[in-house]
């Protein structure tokens, strides 16, 4: 019995060594692909035009400047204090030397990227904090407020202010930029999508409300359809020129849909207050899978223009970086960890092939040796390998026409 209990204890012993392995491995690649912001909470992030360099914004009122680099490490380049309250959005101008963010603190401010500083500042821009911006043609910012003001102001000289509408009941959700089609779509948590004439300052046309707020708008199907993200988790689909009620809604989600991206012409990548990254396919409507998972609501969700690498940030105050094919890479590490153990005995992987199929060579001649007497066995084999040769042959012939 003494001896039973040593062994037992040995055995104990080498599995606690090996989960902690486990869990030193699992530690090191989530420590991959991710930036850890500390205290700072991330709103939103924003992708470089034509280069891997993030700009988060953060609840302390900071803009946080990060390089992605190839190996998907995050390189923090600098933390830019803009506002005196929480920065709710930050956007790129089109060759990515200035960026632009928007606060609590009803400001509207401008920064040098290369510089790493605030070039000026747009204090008491709404009288309501604003949540939500966008720049058009790359002359035009439009911003947006909690108390549903759209505004639009002349980013070339000065940031003065060419108009000014109150068309929503409650704040604006998201600002969304066509150039093509030369409108701009709003979204408000009064329910309600609206287009806007910028050069002409008006509103073309508006939804009927419905009966949960919209948070996020993005056109789809090369600008034939929208797609708004529900607080109900539903998407709600409108199709272009008839924005009155949806033509069509997906409801795969649990929770609120905060966030959307384009992955190309029929695929969107969707981020909700569960803490799913979700991959979406329209027409047909389906659920494609799930990229990854925050611990905590996703706040953002963009695509990289440069790399194609899907970014996120949410409420566990990291920026994740995704890649569509994970489960590949998985295996690939796992096949790489199989392969360890023998390169340390100090066996190639070749040579431990070759000596394997020798070992087992040797042990199917013994076996045949011994078991001569039973030639019903061998006489089975021979036909099962018969069989096979058959099946190539077919396979061969088809694939030849």
């Amino acid at each position: 019995r003494k001896l039973g209990r040593s062994r037992k204890k040995k055995k104990n012993k080498k599995k606690a060594k090996m989960t902690d392995v486990g869990g030193a491995a699992e530690e090191k690649t989530s420590h991959k692909r991710r930036l850890n912001l500390g205290e700072a909470t991330p709103f939103h992030l924003e992708v470089h035009p034509s280069k891997d360099l993030l700009a988060v914004a953060t609840v302390q009122g900071e803009v946080v400047l990060t390089e992605l680099l190839e190996d998907l490490t995050f390189k923090e380049k600098a933390r830019i204090k803009a506002h005196e309250e929480s920065c709710r959005m930050v956007c790129y101008n089109r060759d990515g030397s200035k960026f632009y963010s928007c606060s609590a603190d009803c400001a509207v401010s401008i920064g040098d990227t290369e510089k790493h500083k605030i070039q000026g500042s747009l204090k008491a821009a709404h009288t309501s904090g604003v949540n939500s911006m966008a720049l058009y043609d790359g002359k035009m910012l439009i911003t947006g407020d909690d108390e549903g003001f759209v505004s639009v102001w002349d980013a070339r000289s000065g940031m003065k202010k060419i108009w000014s509408l109150e068309e929503h009941g409650d704040f604006v959700s998201e600002i969304c930029c066509v150039e093509n089609k030369k409108t701009v779509l709003v979204t408000s948590g009064d329910g309600t999508l609206s287009t806007y004439d910028v050069r002409k300052g008006k509103v073309e046309a508006m939804s009927d409300p419905l009966d949960d707020e919209l948070l996020c708008v993005l056109p789809v199907k090369n600008d034939t359809r929208v797609v708004c993200g529900a607080s109900s988790g539903a998407l709600e689909i409108f199709e272009w020129g008839w924005f009155g009620l949806p033509c069509d809604r997906f409801l795969d989600h649990s929770e609120s849909v905060d966030t959307l991206c384009v992955l190309d012409t029929s695929t969107i990548c969707t981020g909700s207050s569960d803490g799913q990254v979700r991959i979406v396919s329209l027409y047909p409507n389906s659920l494609e899978g799930t990229v990854g998972e925050h611990d905590g609501p996703v706040e953002c969700v963009r695509v990289s223009p440069h790399s194609g690498h899907i970014i996120s940030c949410g409420h566990d105050n990291f920026v994740r970086v995704w890649i569509k094919n994970q489960d590949q890479e998985g295996e690939e590490e796992k096949s790489q960890e199989t392969l360890e153990p023998s390169t340390s005995s100090g066996v190639e992987p070749q040579e431990a092939g070759d000596k394997r199929r020798r070992g087992t060579t040797e042990a199917d001649n013994s076996s045949d040796d011994e078991d001569s007497d039973d030639s019903p066995k061998v006489k089975k084999k021979k036909r099962r390998k018969k069989k096979r040769t058959g099946s190539k042959k077919k396979t061969i012939f088809f694939d030849g026409l």
